[in-house]
């Protein structure tokens, strides 16, 4: 699965609602999760990383707490009852957010936006905030020290089970990245 090319495939969490194979990390992970719907969403995200070949028993957790594959970088990402996973050949981060998901706009720009940031739709700002942590070798989340102009993202906008959300994925080299919508 090495190379550069990316491939991500969002779903509906019902679609791999049913999945119970996971990667030992998220077995002990997921004995402490206490919402239901966070549990299923976190099953089903590996059961859709499983239904793109990659042996998640192998996955293991570096670094920080990063995720590890010996074949292939990946991320996973739920949220609202959906899920998302990008698989590649290089380092890569992916989240997910309703594109209605933020309360309060204003007041999460003003906590998370970086002095180099112009953007003003707060859930996409958070969607890249998200994905570069992912990308990144941070220790810590901290959203407004996160400068996501100085990264290469690409985000799209999918509607899954009628709502809208915002995609968004970054890494190195975005020049082969094959989008699905399940």
């Amino acid at each position: 699965m090495k190379g550069q090319r990316i491939t991500v495939v969002v779903a509906p969490l019902s679609a791999y609602a049913d999945n119970t194979v996971l990667p030992p990390y998220a077995e002990a992970e997921l004995a402490t999760v206490t919402n239901p719907q966070a549990a299923a969403e976190k099953r089903a995200g590996y059961g859709l990383l499983r239904a793109m070949g990659v042996e998640v028993r192998e996955c293991t957790r570096i670094d920080r707490g990063k995720p590890h594959h010996p074949a292939c970088f990946f991320s996973v990402t739920h949220k609202a009852g959906t899920v998302a996973v990008a698989v590649g050949g290089q380092p890569l981060g992916l989240d997910i957010e309703p594109v209605d998901g933020v309360r309060q706009p204003a007041r999460l720009l003003d906590r998370i936006g970086h002095p180099q940031e112009t953007e003003t739709d707060a859930a996409l700002l958070w969607t890249r905030k998200e994905a570069v942590f992912k990308y990144s070798d941070a220790q810590t989340f901290c959203p407004s020290a996160i400068d996501t102009a100085a990264y290469s993202t690409v985000t799209r906008r999918v509607t899954v089970a009628g709502r809208e959300y915002y995609l968004t994925l970054c890494a190195d080299d975005l020049s082969d990245v094959r989008w699905i919508e399940e």
